[in-house]
């Protein structure tokens, strides 16, 4: 079952299940130049203490913060989007030692590539067919 959400700029979404999204986050971030965005980004993933919620999220720190699995690219900066793709770019060219993370990089360069020729929001989309992620207008991560 899926529990984590990345949503591309036209509202499609890549949804793994909830270690998978870390690890594609982690590697994602592994290409990213050292900052505040990267510093950001690996933030949304559990660390070793963390504890899971269940579904779509988890529990870090003593005051039980709650972080979603949720990467929506429309609220990050220009500049952070375009780092974030760039780096996807790179961690898919370099060839990632787990198979299932290597395709989940191309299927998700696909669907941005699918975005920029107007292609239709439900292909490669996994979420149901007619579905589509309106934006929320809020503003995450660093840079705003």
């Amino acid at each position: 079952m899926a529990s984590g959400f990345i949503i591309l700029k036209d509202g499609r979404s890549a949804t793994p299940r909830y270690t998978l999204y870390d690890l594609l986050l982690q590697t994602i971030t592994a290409q990213l130049p050292e900052g505040q965005f990267s510093e950001w980004l690996i933030a949304q993933t559990a660390g070793e203490t963390d504890e899971e919620s269940g579904f779509g999220g988890f529990y870090r720190g003593k005051e039980s913060d709650y972080i979603k699995r949720w990467l929506d690219l429309r609220e990050l900066t220009e500049e952070n989007q375009t780092l974030f793709w760039k780096a996807v770019q790179s961690a898919a060219d370099s060839t990632p030692d787990n198979e299932i993370v290597a395709d989940w990089l191309q299927k998700m360069l696909k669907m941005n590539s699918l975005i920029e020729t107007g292609d239709h929001p439900d292909n490669l989309s996994d979420w149901r067919k007619g579905y589509v992620e309106p934006p929320s207008g809020l503003k995450s991560g660093p840079g705003w």
